[in-house]
């Protein structure tokens, strides 16, 4: 919905929102992992969100279901800004410790080999019957983020390579209930390794039912390096094991682009400094593995990007460069391991 333009406009709708949901301040507070008498502030309309709290406030509000999508949570950031009477910054375009979903689609960013590779084993051109594709990594390695804000939200979006095809997604143990619509469909299975919990006839019933799936559909399935056993059990997906799309490491170039492509798009530049601060410590102990440093490094750039405030680093701009204002600790390694750099500035000329 669109965003208030005054304080008392934005207290009717908090309060409109919360009576509706049934929710008491306690659980807002709760929802919005601050203090109860700062949400009870922001409800009666004693003082705003801070720039601090603006994120866990959209956070409140998406969940009050009057945001929806990456567009509506900056125009609330900006209408926020308006109301306090002071510039804000747009809202950090890094999603934290969460997947991206598809409506993050456009701050995707340095999965593109596995993205193309996933989009070529979709891509129907001439083959008749049922299309079936595994997508296999570590936990954590970014598989459902490749699924939402990847293939959904970016192939199967307007002029998209797989534009037409209706998304359906299914949870493991809701297969042999799905009934998948008539018109062409992309059928998307996550978290697929959940399967092995299940009692051995339901694991039966969800292998027939993958099998069983039309000739207009495309089915994904995704799961985690250590399931691919069990994957192996029915030897109908079996077979399509020896084609999968892997999730894995990822190069230096393409960490470099998840770390500064999402703040210049927000006209915001990363400085060359903290890039290099940041891939020099995630290969510190050896190559850094997705799975662990993907969404630790999303949370830390959150905090960056927040710190960053909104004071002008030069005349005639509006807010700082991300990792301005510190300085920094790393030393990017030759190939012999030695230190190029030592104390170099986060803030750019």
């Amino acid at each position: 919905m669109k965003p208030p333009t005054s304080r008392a406009e934005l207290v009717d709708v908090l309060q409109k929102a919360r009576l509706q949901k049934g929710w008491s301040l306690r659980r807002a507070a709760g929802t919005a992992g601050v203090a109860h008498s700062t949400v009870q502030g922001w409800f009666d309309g004693r003082h705003l969100p801070t720039h601090a709290l603006t994120s866990d406030f959209l956070n409140l509000a998406e969940a009050l279901e009057l945001i929806d999508g990456v567009e509506e949570r900056e125009e609330w950031g900006g209408a926020l800004g308006a109301i306090r009477g002071v510039p804000t910054p747009k809202e950090a375009p890094y999603v934290g410790l969460r997947p991206y979903s598809t409506a993050d689609t456009a701050l995707y960013f340095g999965r593109e080999r596995a993205y193309s590779e996933l989009v070529a084993a979709c891509l129907r051109g001439d083959r008749e019957g049922l299309i079936t594709v595994i997508v296999i990594g570590d936990s954590g390695a970014g598989k459902s983020s490749l699924l939402a804000a990847g293939l959904v939200g970016g192939a199967l979006g307007q002029g998209g390579p797989l534009e037409g095809l209706v998304p359906c997604w299914v949870e493991p143990a809701d297969l042999p209930s799905f009934s998948p619509p008539e018109e062409p469909c992309l059928i998307l299975v996550d978290q697929f390794e959940e399967a092995q919990k299940l009692p051995e006839e339901e694991q039966k019933a969800i292998f027939d039912a993958l099998a069983g799936l039309p000739a207009h559909a495309t089915v994904v399935v995704a799961l985690t390096a250590e399931a691919f056993g069990f994957a192996m059990r029915d030897d109908r997906l079996a077979r399509h094991l020896d084609t999968h799309v892997r999730v894995a490491s990822l190069s230096e170039d393409e960490y470099r682009r998840i770390i500064e492509e999402p703040a210049r798009l927000r006209g915001r530049p990363v400085t060359p400094a903290l890039t290099d601060l940041l891939v020099y410590d995630m290969g510190l102990y050896g190559e850094p593995r997705p799975a662990t440093v993907l969404p630790l490094l999303s949370s830390v750039l959150r905090r960056c990007w927040d710190a960053a405030g909104v004071t002008p680093s030069r005349p005639g701009t509006t807010c700082a460069p991300v990792g301005c204002g510190a300085p920094s600790t790393a030393r990017p390694r030759t190939s012999t391991g030695r230190s190029t750099r030592n104390n170099a500035p986060l803030c750019s000329d």
